[in-house]
């Protein structure tokens, strides 16, 4: 046996030496791996089978027998076969016919894999889209068409082409067929014929000179009826109609045709009238041809995308349809799309077929016909047509769309008939001319119908025009929806106004006329009626009966009865009502004929004048003195306090959720002792505020663990002193007592001396932590720098005379950065260093900084610079302008465009730059590198800038009142403050933990401080003094400012952070003896008082406090095992005993009289709560219980007897009667009653709860003089007068009188009240001593019932059918109309906004004018939302109803605006009218210009009397004296050339009108009519002095050739 390694392939991998032949175990794949020497490779192997499987990959030099593979693919490479077997399919994957695929015999196989299976046919058999091949007999069969260029039969060449080899395909000889050869039958006859073309034809030997087509013109079918293509043969009354068009050179008398269209050509008309449209092939005016019609092609355009919503890349004329990989421009193969459309013209009137070939999406229209469509991609179509019928030498409309995805672009189009060939569509046979497709509508221009297809070609609409001009939209969903619709500003149009109503209120109309519906408008019937509503809602006042109504709603009634509510009353038989009447008097009756009437439990009922102090509610004729508001305290849930809510308790006597209760005294009875912050006698989620002194007998824990860092923090904060006599624990190692912090910023001292050197304009400074020293930079002096080591006291040191803007600590260097503005426009960057702060020198090259941009604002100075650690850079800001450095010597300088720039400061934890300017400008950048902007439209200014990573807050300071703020850099928000200045510089102190702010101009304040970047607090410090730079020395605790201006230039303030009394090393301050601190305490553990001194008053005991303490969580009290308590002596008590918890005496003495026991009280005890005695209670005494007495045991024994064993009553004896089974007292009358009840001294009246022993039916009886008045039952009814009640109350009266309301009326009275009757029949009646019964006008009266139809609220006994919401239409304001509400003039008659009305007639009597001027009763204004422009105006529509009984606009009239400019503003006076269905412009006027089409005017001889002939020369010589000039109207600056009205009317009196107008009695107008026929007169006349002239002359050009002859 051979062992073989296993071995993973990490450990093969592993292997150093190779030595071949070594044969392993990989474990990772459980196959053996063979090492050839060189590598391990794998050893294929068979199974038991002889099979290999598993095999990646397989490469072999030769390879013999039979090779099967699970799939061929995994073979990439063989070699020479012999043999191949494939059972499946054999892919050669990258065959592509040209250089790489199939080769045989060394050849490579060019065909492709789709033109091989041309061959995969039926031998002798023709297939479609397949090769043809001979079968044995070298025959084949099933040939459709055979095409070829030459045809050889028997060795013959068939020269005839196929067609013409047709011709003799003939089915019976003799018999004429369509496109076939003659060929005579037997006899030699031929029959059939319906056309014979010859040169010659003889008959009967002779010769027939007309010709075939002029034989048949005599084809007629009917004398005296013209025939296409046929001669004209009258009847036999010389009569011919049915002519349709008729040529003549010359036409006599009166032409008359049936339908003038029908005369296609005359000669030249003096006019031509015509009523419908005129058709002409082409219109040429004024020699300018108006057809562009062009043969020889069809256009095309070519959009960018497949959609056809591209723009266009190519716009051409085909004279072809044929494209194989086009490329509309170059590089474009794919993904555009197509348009070519214009006409074509068969050759015959046949059925033709249209076959498109294409590899994407088309679709074809022929004669505005959808007439084949494939809308698919990638798939090589050739798809036909059906036959089409097209007549030969028309024109008809063809539309093609191709859509090209990816692959090879192909599109070709063909068409064939009976007669024509299979061809492409020749270019003779195409036209275009200018019209432009409509690509959304994808359809032609001349059709009557458009029909619009989805990409699926399956949902169908269509738009429909007809001969009326109605356009008729058909959508296959039914719906048409006009998606942008918003009813303000896009969507429907009508008349091109757009329709503000939305979809949902157009709705509104849809509704039956004259019925009420819900969410309905309301349209009135034919009769002018409408019901079905049920509520009306009205916002003015609406009246009955009465023109003016004075409230909402008013009844009018001469009778009185002016409402009545009904109930199941559809027919008005009125069985079930409540009637309100009023009186003359002004009375209120309400009449039901129920027996109630009620306010409904879920309504409401108002007392409007309740007030709670003299008028309002009263209950049992008391004054509820609480107003609503007030007894809505109550309104509330049981045990959780709620804000302005009663407190009410629930089941368990808890209550929770208050915020703060003050009480003189608050006193908790609970023992429960406090473990946690949530346990004890009294638990507050808050906080607890106690003015005076806190005693406290336990335990005191502070469980917060907040550290101490200043006097305001930590767990316990006492703002005054503490004083602590024993022992005090400070729990952490090193934990520090801290006394006597003073707070940073809120006092300030002036550090300014009378050295020279301190006037400087001092504008940054920087603190070094290494140096312990200030270093401050100044402007453009050579002692611009001064140093400190304290703030206090200062150095000038010498420096380049530059302007120094900002100074830095970094790098174990300062560097102050600045500009060198002595060269205006050539201001440079300059920078300088010291690394001790006394010699400085400058490190950075000069680069230039373009003045004309940074002086945008004036600042070129402005500069601000951090030094950032993380990223070893530096980075200033400035105006207009960034730089970065790396070591402070080099900067790299990013020019910004309008960017000015203050300030700057570094987020670490947000890694983030934010810089601030003008114009409430802010940029953040992670690296300074690379910015992004914002800006706070509200701020002028931005000054300063910090972060403070304690607050995780950016604060940006201003100009104004405002600071921003930010938790990210990226939004902020805004901080109003009530006073403002401009807070120039800003800084987080950390270890003093507030933001420090000094201005520059301080009037009132130049310091605020904000612990939290919100709230701030303003410092008064040296007024008037320009602050321009902070820095902080943690150090020395102490805050410098620097300014530019004003008498104080450096000022500071310190920081204590308190004083450290004991850092004890064990983690506590032990105090062995008293201890007086006199400063605040901060502790952080537990304070354990270990002293265990007793107190005897408020000075003495283990823990003395002189003020009161506050304590934020929960006191303990009592020892710590039981948390009582505990008096282990006697205890005297001289004052008063408090005690929250229990009072424990453990002292187990009995007491047998009253000076025993345990408790000596020589007093009398009071016991607020109840008292429990475990034991016999013995009183020798009376004793007086003025509360309850409780007994817990099972029961309490009362002396029992019947009534004879009544003893000798003394008053307030309680027995118990076992003979009536009652309780029974002695009482006043010194007579024994039942205790179940009230009873007098007679017992006749009184109150049972039972009337026999035994009897329990659990009702109370109240008697009367014997006579049972009242009765309440166990289920809560209430009968007054009867024994029976079946409601909550009920009142039973034989008389009727059951109820009355008095008012102030204790003694019985009655001179204020109210009575309710109820009546035998049912009916209420209300009768009240004053003049009115009346619902309070700020009340509700709510008929729940009242549905406007059966039931609810009538009026003089009707009932008023509307429902509330349409009473409510009357809701509305006077002389304004709104939506949804009635229309309702003002006080003067009129109403204004209404969009739309609609009405049959609309009469204006216009009668208020006083002058002679026509007035405007009818003022129509047009307004817009947006910019008016030219153009707009406001006009008037006409509608009539057509044949259709549709409402089509005939017309329209509008005032538009030319000239909308203010003061120059022109209008224009505009009609449209509807020509041929198309509404159309007819007249344009404006002040000076009438635009008409054409015009006329009335001319009919029957409308004229005394005709006479005008003299023609009279009218020239009047024309001749007419002066022509040159002018302007005044005011305008255009020149004119005409007549003046003043010179016409001396020459022409009958041109010139007078009238008042423009100011003038006689302003002159003329006629244009009267001037331009005396010109025609003139013309006339002239005319025929020119014809006799021309006779003159050519009687002299006779005469003179006469005279030619005659003298040669």
């Amino acid at each position: 046996m051979v062992l073989i390694k296993n071995l993973t392939q990490t450990q093969v991998n592993g292997i150093a030496d190779n030595f071949k032949g070594e044969v392993i175990t990989n474990t990772d794949s459980n196959k053996l791996m063979f090492n050839n020497g060189t590598e391990f490779t794998y050893l294929v192997y068979s199974d038991l089978n002889n099979v290999i499987t598993g095999l990646a990959g397989l490469s072999a030099t030769e390879l013999t027998g039979e090779l099967q593979t699970a799939a061929q693919p995994n073979v990439t490479s063989l070699g020479t076969l012999t043999g191949l077997t494939v059972n499946n399919v054999l892919s050669i994957a990258q065959h592509n016919g040209v250089d790489k695929g199939l080769s045989l015999g060394g050849t490579l196989v060019t065909s492709t894999a789709e033109q091989l299976n041309y061959v995969n046919t039926t031998p002798g058999t023709a297939e479609a889209s397949k090769a043809l091949i001979t079968d044995e007999n070298n025959s084949i069969v099933g040939l459709t068409n055979l095409e070829t260029d030459s045809l050889t039969v028997n060795g013959t060449l068939v020269t005839s082409s196929a067609i013409e080899l047709n011709y003799v395909d003939v089915t019976t000889l003799g018999v004429a067929q369509a496109s076939k050869a003659l060929v005579v039958d037997a006899d030699k006859n031929i029959t059939g014929i319906n056309t014979l073309e010859a040169d010659y034809i003889q008959v009967n030997g002779t010769l027939v000179t007309s010709s075939a087509i002029e034989l048949n013109y005599v084809d007629v079918s009917t004398l005296g009826t013209a025939e296409a293509s046929k001669a004209l043969v009258v009847d036999a009354n010389r009569d011919i109609g049915n002519i349709r068009n008729l040529t003549a050179e010359n036409l006599t008398g009166e032409l008359q045709t049936a339908a003038q269209p029908n005369i296609t050509s005359v000669g030249t008309l003096t006019s031509l009238d015509v009523d419908g449209a005129v058709s002409v092939g082409s219109l040429t005016v004024n020699g300018v041809s108006l057809n562009t019609f062009e043969s020889g092609g069809l256009k095309m355009r070519v959009y960018s995308t497949p959609d056809f919503n591209g723009r266009v890349i190519k716009a051409d004329v085909l004279t072809a349809v044929n494209f194989t990989d086009y490329e509309p421009i170059t590089g474009v193969t794919e993904n555009f799309s197509m348009e070519i459309w214009g006409y074509i013209k068969p050759l015959y009137t046949e059925d033709y077929t249209f076959t498109v070939s294409s590899n994407d999406k088309f679709r074809l229209w022929i004669n505005n016909e959808l007439v084949r469509v494939d809308w698919t991609d990638g798939t090589d179509t050739n798809l036909q047509t059906a036959p089409i019928a097209l007549t030969a030498n028309q024109w008809y409309p063809i539309y093609i769309q191709h859509s090209q995805s990816t692959g090879t672009e192909q599109l070709s189009i063909h068409w064939v008939s009976t007669t024509q060939v299979s061809q492409l569509l020749p270019s003779t046979s195409m036209a275009y001319d200018d019209k432009i497709v409509n690509v959304v509508a994808r359809k032609s221009y001349t059709q009557d119908s458009l029909n619009l297809y989805d990409s699926t070609n399956s949902n169908l609409s269509s738009l429909a025009i007809n001969s009326s001009g109605d356009l008729t939209l058909t959508a296959a969903s039914s719906f048409v929806n006009i998606a942008g619709h918003n009813g303000s500003s896009t969507g429907l149009k009508l008349n091109n106004v757009l329709v503000t109503s939305t979809a949902a209120e157009l709705n509104y109309l849809d509704t039956t006329t004259g019925a009420a519906a819900a969410s309905k408008a309301v349209v009135l019937d034919a009769n002018k009626d409408y019901t079905g509503i049920r509520n009306i809602t009205t916002i003015g006042n609406m009246g009955i009966n009465t023109t003016s109504p004075a409230s909402q709603l008013e009844i009018n009634s001469a009778t009185g009865e002016v409402l009545r509510l009904t109930y199941d009353d559809a027919d008005g038989t009125a069985a079930n009502y409540a009637d309100m009447t009023i009186s003359s008097g002004g009375n209120l009756t309400i009449n039901s004929s129920g027996n109630t009437t009620f306010i409904h439990s879920s309504d409401n009922l108002d007392v409007a004048g309740h007030d709670g102090s003299t008028l309002g509610l009263k209950l049992a004729g008391t004054l509820v003195t609480a107003t609503a508001t007030e007894l809505n305290y109550v309104d509330t849930t049981a045990g959780t306090a709620e804000a302005s809510k009663a407190l009410v308790l629930d089941s368990s006597r808890d209550i929770t959720n208050i915020n703060s209760l003050s009480a003189s005294t608050l006193t908790s009875v609970s023992t429960t002792d406090s473990t946690t912050t949530t346990t004890g006698a009294i638990t507050t989620a808050g906080g607890v505020g106690i003015v005076k002194n806190l005693n406290v007998g336990g335990l005191t824990k502070l469980v917060n663990t907040t550290n101490a860092t200043n006097a305001n923090s930590g767990a316990l904060v006492v703002s005054g002193g503490a004083g602590v006599k024993k022992a005090l624990y400070v729990g952490e190692d090193g934990a520090t007592v801290m006394v006597g912090e003073t707070a940073l910023g809120g006092t300030w001292t002036n550090r300014t001396t009378g050295d020279g050197f301190m006037s400087r304009m001092w504008n940054g400074v920087a603190w070094s932590p290494s140096l312990n020293l200030f270093a401050a930079v100044a402007y453009e002096v050579t002692d611009g720098v001064m140093t400190s080591a304290d703030g206090i006291t200062w150095t000038s040191r010498t420096c380049p005379a530059y302007t120094w803007c900002d100074i830095v600590w970094a790098n174990s260097k300062f560097t102050a950065i600045g500009m060198d503005l002595s060269t205006p426009g050539e201001e440079q960057l300059v920078v300088m260093s010291s690394t001790d702060g006394i010699t400085w020198t400058s490190v950075s090259t000069p680069t230039t900084v373009d003045g004309s941009t940074n002086t945008v604002y004036g600042n070129v100075d402005e500069l601000s610079m951090v030094y950032v650690s993380s990223l070893s850079r530096y980075v200033a800001v400035g105006v207009n302008l960034v730089l970065t450095s790396t070591d402070g010597s080099t900067w790299v300088e990013q020019r910004l465009s309008s960017k000015p720039l203050f300030r700057i400061a570094w987020s670490e934890s947000l890694t983030k730059f934010v810089a601030v300017g003008q114009s409430g400008l802010i940029a953040t950048s992670s690296t300074g590198l690379t910015w992004s902007y914002s800006t706070h439209a509200d701020e002028n200014q931005h000054q300063g800038v910090a972060w403070s990573p304690s607050v995780g807050r950016f604060v940006i300071t201003t100009f104004t009142t405002k600071v921003y703020y930010s938790s990210d850099g990226n939004s902020w928000s805004t901080q109003n403050l009530a006073f403002g200045e401009d807070f120039r510089s800003v800084q987080w102190v950390v270890e003093a933990s507030i933001f420090v702010a000094v201005a520059k101009y301080g009037s009132t304040n130049s310091v605020m401080t904000s612990t939290n970047g919100l709230t701030w607090t303003p410092v008064v410090a040296f007024l008037a003094s320009h602050f321009e730079a902070l820095a902080w020395s943690p150090s020395l605790n102490r805050i410098v400012a620097v300014g530019s201006a004003g008498s104080t230039r450096i000022m500071t303030s310190n920081y204590v952070a308190g004083t450290p009394v004991i850092t004890p090393a064990d983690g506590y301050f032990n105090l062995k003896g008293d201890a007086d601190i006199l400063g605040g305490i901060d502790v952080e553990g537990v304070v354990n008082m270990n002293n265990a001194t007793d107190s005897t008053s408020t000075s003495t005991g283990a823990l003395i406090v002189d003020g009161g303490v506050g304590i934020a969580k929960s006191v303990f009290i009592g020892a710590a095992s039981s948390g009582y308590l505990e008096l282990s002596g006697n205890a005297s008590f001289n004052g008063d005993v408090g005690s929250t918890g229990v009072l424990t005496l453990s002292n187990a003495t009995d007491s047998t009289t009253t000076t025993t026991g345990a408790v000596k009280i020589a007093g009398g005890v009071g016991i607020v709560k109840s008292v429990n005695i475990g034991q016999t209670l013995t009183v020798s005494g009376d004793t007086t219980l003025s509360a309850n007495v409780v007994v817990t045991g099972p029961s309490m024994r009362l002396p029992t007897g019947n009534t004879a064993a009544r003893p000798t009553g003394v008053l307030g004896q309680v027995r118990y009667n076992s003979e009536t089974s009652q309780f029974e007292g002695f009482g006043a009358g010194s007579t024994w009653g039942s205790l179940g009840g009230v009873t007098d001294v007679d017992q006749d009246t009184k109150i049972l709860a039972e009337t026999s022993a035994g009897a329990d039916d659990d009702n109370l009886r109240f008697l009367n003089a014997g006579n049972e008045t009242m009765r309440l039952t166990a289920a809560s009814l209430m009968g007054l007068g009867t024994t029976a009640p079946d409601k909550k109350l009920e009142i039973n009266s034989a008389t009727g009188d059951v109820l009355r309301l008095t008012y102030n009326d204790a003694n019985g009275s009655a001179t204020n009240y109210v009575d309710m009757n109820v009546s035998s029949g049912g009916n209420l009646t209300i009768n009240s001593s004053g003049n009115t019964t009346f619902i309070h006008s700020s009340d509700n009266l709510d008929v729940a019932g009242h549905d406007g139809s059966t039931l609810g609220l009538m009026l003089a006994g009707v009932l008023v059918t509307s429902t509330a919401a349409e009473l409510n239409y009357v809701d509305t304001t006077a002389g304004t109309a709104e939506a949804s509400k009635a229309l309702v003039l003002d006080s003067s008659k009129n109403i204004i906004g209404i969009n739309s009305i609609s009405m049959n007639s609309l009469n204006l009597t216009f009668d208020s004018a006083t002058a002679n001027t026509a007035g405007n009763p009818l003022t129509i204004t047009r307004t817009t939302s947006g910019t008016p422009a030219n153009g707009l105006g406001v006009g008037v529509s006409f509608k009539v109803e057509n044949s259709a009984n549709a409402n089509i606009e005939f017309g329209n009239i509008a005032v538009v605006s030319s000239d909308i400019t203010t003061t120059t503003e022109d209008g224009q006076f505009v009609v449209n009218l509807l020509t041929n269905g198309v509404m159309t412009e007819a007249m344009r006027l404006s002040s000076s210009i009438m635009y008409v089409t054409e015009l006329y005017e009335v001319s009919d001889q029957r409308m004229k009397e005394n005709i006479n002939l005008a003299s023609l020369e009279e009218t020239h010589n009047r024309v001749m004296q007419l002066q022509l000039v040159d002018y302007n109207y005044i005011g305008q600056e255009k020149i004119h050339r005409g007549l003046l009205a003043q010179t016409v009317e001396k020459i022409i009196p009958s041109a010139v009108e007078s009238e008042n107008r423009n100011g003038f009695s006689d302003f002159k107008t003329v006629s244009t009519r009267e001037v331009s026929n005396h010109m025609l007169g003139s013309i006339q006349y002239l005319s025929s002095k020119l014809d006799e002239t021309m006779n003159k002359l050519a009687q002299l050009m006779t005469d003179f050739e006469a005279y030619k002859q005659s003298h040669p």
